[in-house]
């Protein structure tokens, strides 16, 4: 009987470490999970700041050709009306 509850006691300990290192090892899956969702997070604001400034610089370089395009125009109808 005493062997038996040794082996249960034993059982019981295995059960428990176990039981442990199950709990330990998902703490461990979730936190490289939630480290690998804020670097993705951080990679897509990073992202849409660069869309964010190369969009900026194509208006301004849109702006700047339509002006352009208006000065070609005026020189062209004042130099008609000399």
């Amino acid at each position: 009987m005493a062997q038996a509850q040794a082996q249960s006691k034993m059982n019981a300990e295995a059960q428990a470490l176990a039981a442990k290192q199950k709990f330990e090892a998902d703490i461990q899956l979730q936190q490289a999970k939630s480290q690998i969702d804020l670097q993705f997070l951080q990679q897509e604001m990073n992202l849409k700041d660069q869309f964010s400034q190369k969009e900026h610089m194509r208006k301004l370089e849109e702006i700047r050709l339509l002006n352009e395009g208006k000065i070609d125009v005026a020189q062209v109808n004042n130099e008609q009306k000399s």
